[in-house]
């Protein structure tokens, strides 16, 4: 469990990191005002840090379950995640309807690396750390 944690604390600082990436977006199609910037990113690396913590945490638990071998499992959690993460999005787009729609996409656009680059990395990190 303890390795897990630390797994998961380095995932996140490296998705939170990557999912800033949605700020520089975010602010050339005007979402973010420029003076936001430093604690909108202290927050997504924050947020990132708690859920990478907790997905790797339940990555362990599922790992025999996931299809794939090595760092291909973490690709296909990674894959997973995104898919879910996405339904729950739109579920408030759709809800409280969006005025950007480009706004609305954001996380369909970036999101799949972000998630991509987390799986990945966690697959790598689980079979060095955990695994061996």
């Amino acid at each position: 469990m303890k390795k897990d944690f630390v797994v998961g604390l380095i995932g996140g600082i490296i998705n939170g990191i990557i999912a800033s990436a949605m700020v520089v977006q975010g602010i050339i199609i005007g979402a973010y005002p420029l003076w936001a910037i430093e604690a909108i990113v202290k927050n997504i690396i924050a947020i990132n840090i708690i859920w990478g913590i907790i997905f790797a945490i339940l990555y362990s638990k599922f790992y025999r379950s996931i299809p794939g071998k090595g760092i291909w499992k973490g690709l296909v959690y990674g894959l997973m995640l995104y898919f879910l993460s996405n339904i729950y999005w739109f579920s408030y787009v759709l809800a409280y309807g969006d005025p950007s729609f480009i706004t609305a996409l954001m996380p369909f656009i970036v999101g799949i690396w972000v998630w991509i680059v987390y799986g990945f990395m966690l697959g790598i990190l689980y079979e060095k750390v955990i695994i061996k």
